[in-house]
């Protein structure tokens, strides 16, 4: 695709726009009936703007994390995800053992102000 048909998608995909044959039409000055002529462009239109619509972002195409990206990504989370849950186990059991010595200490006091030192005079 060349001219000024062949680039107005790519335009508006790399600035984050909304991709559509309206918007397409503003941007090239073509007439709908034109760009409905060009099968590849009409395809190529519809391609970006299912990839938008799924993804729920307007990033251009070229910024779009690929497949084997997604599934490095989510590996490298999940490894992440393990070490951060067995840091709050960690972390879980040190704080019921805290918890249990500040009971120990608070139920010490309590006795000892139930049976204070007996005076001298």
């Amino acid at each position: 695709m060349s001219g000024r048909f062949g680039a107005p998608h790519r335009r508006l995909d790399d600035a984050g726009d909304t991709i559509t044959v309206a918007a397409v039409v503003r941007a090239s000055g073509a007439s709908r009936a034109f760009l409905y002529r060009v099968p590849e462009l009409i395809e190529e239109i519809q391609r970006l703007r299912n990839l938008q619509q799924r993804s729920g972002q307007r990033h251009p195409a070229r910024q779009r994390m690929t497949d084997p990206s997604k599934e490095a990504r989510i590996r490298q989370l999940t490894v992440t995800n393990g070490e951060l849950r067995a840091e709050l186990q960690r972390l879980r059991a040190q704080n019921a053992l805290l918890l249990g010595r500040l009971r120990e200490h608070a139920a010490t006091r309590r006795v000892d102000h139930d049976h204070p030192p007996e005076q001298v005079s």
